[in-house]
């Protein structure tokens, strides 16, 4: 069984030589119960077989007498009345003796040959008996039948009881042999289980330390691994943070110097070029901005504000912000807030700007003619703001994707319209993070509908200012005010 184990060990898994010698283990006391049970068994019944033998033999000692008792009756009976029944008794004692006799000739339990030839003796003495107390009714031949039966009984009755005796030291050799049958069931028993406690349990609880204390291992490189990471996201971060603050600075140098030069006396070719460094300036910081907020989310270094703001004039602010973006591609931009929007709310405004500004972008981004229309109103102490644009829209299997980092449409989406894929990104964890969610619907060629659900706490006792609602037209839309 060691060397099983050890073999295992060399050439495979160490287990698998456990678990064969544990089977083998298992197999062996099994085996041995099983053969245990049917000898005992076995034995059980021999001895209450044996017991009957020696019932039996002593029953042959009991008929001899009862044979020589009835007859000394027979002889003393005098009378003609009583000796039918003394002989009709004597008759049924000799049958049974006979019986007896041949029974216990034929059963071998517990019968050794010196038993046996015992027995054997006692045959002449029985047909003797048997023969004497045929004729014991005869008045000519009693006297003499009765000696017989005497002389005879006297034999058998000693014999008898020799043989009684050699049956029952039979029969306790026997309960012996059952004895160190049970003591040598508990000896092996014990032996399996001592062998299997060295070369079963024992390696077994060595091989599971020794896991154990290599997951504990890898537990902690795991952790170190972890701690590492994590420092090593720290320091893109502020990596990131850094050079976003460092490129931005020159960068917002350039916008705001382009923007006092294109205000400037230029020649039609040197305003267009201008425009270019603008817009292409402007790219670049709405790229950076993307990169730095996706770093700070994967960072896990977003936290939100829950602050009391104006929700319909931060609304009308963000996308006042993209007029000039919409007049420049000969669209229009609607805002209608409804009346079911309070006008303070509390939550956190830069974030839903973000998200708001992001989605509106985007609608102009991708609408070439119609219009971006913005939809807000309040259902249910959630904010249900639609962003509804008329562009060129997304497939049904893009849309599934669309909210994963660095996806966009599709690659022609990309080198036309350009972006890093992580605005949608940003916006749906954001807006989850505000304890909401976002959702689109979307036709190919007809436009996009982007709705976000977030929920605000309203600040008691304010209602929206019927100032924001004038001159508004509504959209197409699926909110319900």
């Amino acid at each position: 069984m060691r060397f099983m184990i050890d073999r295992s060990a060399r050439f495979g898994d160490p287990a698998a030589g456990l678990r064969r010698s544990y089977r083998l283990a298992l197999l062996a006391v099994a085996v041995l119960t099983v053969v245990a049970h049917l000898v005992m068994k076995q034995q059980i019944q021999t001895q209450l077989m044996g017991a009957n033998v020696i019932n039996r033999a002593g029953r042959q000692r009991m008929l001899s007498q009862r044979i020589a008792k009835e007859a000394v009756i027979l002889q003393l009976q005098l009378t003609q009345t009583g000796r039918p029944t003394a002989i009709r008794n004597l008759k049924e004692s000799v049958r049974e003796l006979n019986e007896n006799h041949a029974w216990l000739t034929r059963e071998k339990i517990l019968k050794t040959p010196a038993i046996e030839l015992k027995i054997r003796q006692l045959d002449p003495h029985i047909q003797k008996l048997t023969a004497a107390a045929e004729k014991i009714a005869d008045k000519k031949t009693a006297a003499a039948a009765l000696a017989t039966i005497l002389e005879n009984e006297a034999t058998v009755l000693q014999q008898a009881d020799q043989i009684v005796t050699d049956l029952t030291h039979s029969a306790q050799d026997a309960n012996q042999d059952l004895i160190n049958l049970g003591l040598i069931v508990v000896a092996f028993t014990f032996v399996v289980l001592v062998a299997e406690a060295a070369f079963v349990f024992r390696p077994a609880a060595n091989l599971i330390e020794s896991q154990v204390t290599a997951l504990n291992r890898r537990i902690r490189d795991a952790e170190a691994a972890t701690k590492q990471a994590e420092l090593a996201a720290q320091a893109k971060a502020d990596f990131l943070a850094s050079m976003s603050h460092e490129i931005r600075t020159p960068l917002n140098g350039i916008i705001g110097m382009a923007s006092i030069v294109a205000d400037g006396n230029l020649a039609p070719e040197q305003h267009q070029q201008l425009e270019t460094v603008l817009s292409s300036a402007n790219t670049l910081l709405t790229i950076l901005n993307d990169i730095l907020d996706y770093s700070k989310i994967e960072a896990g270094m977003v936290e939100l504000e829950r602050i009391p703001f104006n929700l319909p004039t931060l609304i009308e602010d963000t996308v006042a912000n993209f007029e000039p973006l919409a007049q420049q591609k000969q669209i229009q931009l609607i805002c209608h807030i409804h009346e079911s929007v309070p006008e303070m709310a509390i939550g956190d405004p830069t974030r839903f700007r973000q998200v708001l500004s992001n989605l509106i972008s985007n609608g102009i981004k991708f609408t070439d003619r119609g219009q971006v229309c913005v939809e807000v109103a309040f259902q249910d102490s959630n904010m249900v703001t639609e962003v509804v644009d008329t562009g060129i829209g997304i497939l049904i299997e893009a849309q599934k994707k669309i909210f994963h980092r660095f996806t966009q449409a599709d690659r022609s989406t990309s080198r036309k319209y350009g972006g890093t894929g992580l605005g949608l990104a940003i916006c749906q964890f954001l807006t989850e993070a505000m304890g909401g969610r976002i959702e689109v619907v979307s036709v190919p060629n007809q436009g996009s509908t982007f709705r976000i659900v977030i929920p605000f706490d309203v600040v008691q006792g304010s209602t929206t200012d019927s100032a924001h609602l004038e001159g508004e037209k509504s959209c197409a839309s699926t909110i319900t005010p």
